[in-house]
């Protein structure tokens, strides 16, 4: 399952989009079901990050804990320590945690601090015990708008590793670029014989 990203209006962007309005960042985590960042999804106005945790079937993942970080949350008196607690994903050593509503979602609201320079601040990521998981990082708003960012993320429990955001083409196959190679050379040949006929000379 790819990521997919979406600007404000319901358009599909791509990740190279996203990485130069926003200037974010993602790791992957290690091969393997886990819960992977399947889709992020721009919006202007509410000042909040929500993040949406899905079951492998897509239903909503109930109370299940979301970390939050950004450099100075471990001193934070609300932070949590996530060392030595059995976590599969350990990216930090504390952080805010929160857990997901009934809907399977939860909101972290954000303020002038959120301000992208350079990247963003925050970063977020699903904690469990039994599944690692993706990171999205360099996360924050646009300063001069009305709070435009990738505020809408949802994490999916998926067996095996998403795509890369932007994959490389698939490679031409070898008899296909071959075809290809001939038809250009073809083409150049007709054309060297019209460049001779025109100077008045026998074509090869």
């Amino acid at each position: 399952m790819a990521l997919e990203v979406y600007d404000v209006n319901g358009v599909q962007q791509s990740w190279a989009w996203l990485q130069t309005k926003y200037k974010c960042d993602m790791t992957a985590a290690p091969p393997g079901a886990a819960f992977r960042l399947v889709r992020i999804d721009e919006t202007i106005g509410p000042a909040v990050f929500i993040v949406y945790v899905r079951s492998d079937t897509g239903a909503p993942q109930q109370n299940q804990p979301v970390a939050q970080w950004w450099n100075g949350a471990e001193s934070d008196e609300r932070s949590t320590s996530l060392v030595g607690v059995g976590l599969q994903s350990v990216y930090h050593a504390r952080a805010i945690v929160e857990r997901t509503n009934s809907g399977g979602d939860i909101g972290f609201p954000y303020g002038a601090g959120g301000v992208i320079h350079g990247d963003g601040p925050y970063a977020f990521w699903i904690l469990s015990p039994s599944l690692a998981s993706d990171i999205v990082t360099g996360l924050g708003w646009l300063g001069g708008t009305d709070h435009a960012c990738p505020g809408r993320l949802t994490f999916e429990i998926v067996e095996g590793g998403v795509s890369d955001p932007d994959p490389d083409p698939e490679p031409i196959p070898l008899t296909e670029f071959h075809e290809l190679v001939l038809a250009h050379l073809e083409a150049l040949n007709r054309r060297l014989d019209d460049i001779a006929t025109h100077f008045g000379v026998p074509p090869s």
